[in-house]
């Protein structure tokens, strides 16, 4: 073989390589009402070596998808030790909006344990997002903005979770509609009209 088609098929070999080499795959979950998804953080894990929100036991980048008829909040929450921060990208009807949670100091004492969403959210030392989300159909991804410091040192891994809460409207609110639509039929019928 010469010395062209030796580099030639280096050449191909190394691209060959480099083609399985931190490829990362996608993955999507549904957000379900009232319902905590997990992510993870995790540089060392992560096929592509980022640190964006990635299913822990694949490696692979996610993703989450929400259709919702009415308006709701999405909540962000860091689990595990405080000091993290994120990164979180909205694309729905409006657009792509590039969002933060909120900032705490990113060394701390305080942790909870991974089903404690609920208790995180309500631990000012975690950082949170609170985003207002109108009807429509939304992707959400996210990454680490800021690690949390051990000795120091930046973790760059950490789990989280994400949640969708639908705006109930409120009960009177419900029932003055419905009495409005009434008065307005019976005022049809009666032939009474309003004028300006």
């Amino acid at each position: 073989m010469n010395r062209i088609a030796r580099r030639a098929a280096l050449a191909a070999c190394i691209a060959f390589l480099a083609g399985g080499i931190g490829t990362a795959q996608a993955e999507s979950i549904a957000l379900t009402n009232n319902v905590w998804q997990g992510f993870d953080v995790d540089q060392l894990t992560a096929v592509d070596q980022s640190t964006s929100w990635i299913n822990v036991d694949t490696g692979n980048l996610l993703s989450f998808t929400l259709t919702t008829d009415v308006a709701g909040v999405l909540k962000v929450v860091d689990l595990g030790n405080a000091g993290d921060t994120f990164n979180v990208t909205i694309t729905g009807p409006g657009g792509v909006q590039h969002l933060t949670t909120s900032s705490v100091p990113a060394t701390s004492s305080s942790s909870v344990t991974l089903n404690g969403a609920d208790a995180a959210l309500a631990d000012p030392a975690f950082s949170r997002g609170l985003f207002d989300l109108g009807p429509g159909t939304y992707t959400i991804t996210g990454s680490l903005l800021q690690s949390a410091l051990i000795d120091g040192t930046a973790l760059n891994a950490t789990p989280g979770a994400i949640e969708f809460s639908t705006v109930p409207l409120p009960a009177g609110l419900s029932l003055l509609l419905s009495g409005l639509a009434a008065l307005g039929a019976a005022a049809r019928r009666r032939g009474v009209g309003v004028s300006a």
